[in-house]
């Protein structure tokens, strides 16, 4: 098979042409509110002009609580997802500026309580999926919740803070399901 000269030329100018995107190793510690690092947490980069989570590799902490990722340069949410079953809250700083060679981020993570239940229809029917969402009262603003939806069986399991909270139950589009509010749940 004999290869076009020209077809070379343009791979070769292509390749070097190319540029990589720039990365940026956002290092830290996750601990819990006592100082203690916390294993296993999950961290998300969620693109702000998408919307969409970052894959990343490598993005759990280690047994000390401590990371690193590698990530494009751009302005992120950063969730800080616990481990499930634990009782840690999961936290959402918004607006983060990710540019430089490295950048060090730590976070706290408080200790919460389990909000729980079951979600069925008027025939005890489960429903799901089912998403949750919470508006703290204290600011008026939505709350970061993980593990925000229910399960098979309409049960869920969300952990919040102390404080005084709206829970909104949003049933699948399409459905003859309606929205449900609960208002002024204490915790």
């Amino acid at each position: 098979m004999k290869t076009n000269p020209r077809t070379i030329l343009a791979l070769v100018l292509l390749i070097l042409g190319a540029t990589p995107l720039a990365a940026t190793v956002v290092n830290g510690q996750v601990t819990a509110s006592g100082g203690g690092g916390i294993v296993n947490v999950d961290l998300d980069f969620i693109d702000r002009d998408t919307g969409q989570s970052i894959p990343l590799v490598n993005d759990d902490t280690d047994i000390l609580g401590f990371f690193a990722v590698s990530v494009p340069t751009g302005d992120y949410d950063v969730r800080f997802k616990p481990p499930t079953g634990t009782n840690y809250v999961a936290e959402e700083i918004r607006g983060v500026r990710v540019e430089g060679a490295s950048m060090n981020m730590n976070q706290a993570l408080d200790t919460g309580w389990f909000v729980t239940g079951r979600v069925v229809d008027e025939s005890s029917i489960p429903i799901h999926p089912l998403d949750l969402d919470v508006i703290d009262l204290a600011d008026g603003n939505a709350r970061y919740v993980d593990n925000d939806g229910t399960d098979t069986l309409g049960n869920f399991s969300i952990v919040l803070p102390a404080g005084q909270f709206d829970i909104e139950f949003e049933p699948p589009v399409g459905t003859l399901h309606v929205p449900l509010k609960i208002s002024d749940v204490v915790v």
